[in-house]
């Protein structure tokens, strides 16, 4: 199940880049800028195409984009990563983003699973100390 975890987590930090490219792409707002949408004079909420189909909404240190192939929601990490996550994001994008992973609709899976992948060193939180509560999958260095 572990395996099928980090399949989910690609997949949501794939659909956060993809509604990040949006707002550079139709409001020229760089990703490393997005976080600081509030002194670009960004709108909290808005639109991210011309047909006004791809919503979007600012919500405290995070985004929601409803791109056409499902809900993202992501947090802000440390000096604006994108590649964070928590159980609850990943449930929520597991129920409402994408059909790729029914089994993670049922969150105690989802916890249990999430919780293993603590205790296995898979993912982790860097920058709690930094009041960045967000998981990040651990990096994997080169054999010692």
């Amino acid at each position: 199940m572990l395996h099928r975890l980090l399949e989910l987590v690609h997949e949501y930090q794939g659909r956060v880049i993809e509604a990040v490219s949006l707002f550079e792409k139709h409001l020229g707002l760089s990703p490393n800028d997005l976080m600081h949408w509030r002194r670009r004079n960004l709108r909290r909420e808005g639109f991210l195409d011309a047909a006004q189909k791809i919503a979007y909404s600012f919500h405290g240190i995070g985004c929601r984009v409803d791109l056409p192939v499902g809900e993202i929601d992501w947090d802000f990490g440390n000096e604006g990563r994108l590649d964070g996550f928590d159980a609850w994001r990943l449930w929520r994008f597991a129920d409402e983003g994408t059909g790729s992973f029914p089994e993670f609709k049922n969150k105690s899976l989802l916890d249990k699973t999430f919780a293993e992948a603590i205790s296995q060193g898979m993912i982790h939180r860097p920058f709690k100390h930094l009041q960045d509560d967000l998981y990040y999958l651990r990096e994997v260095g080169p054999a010692q």
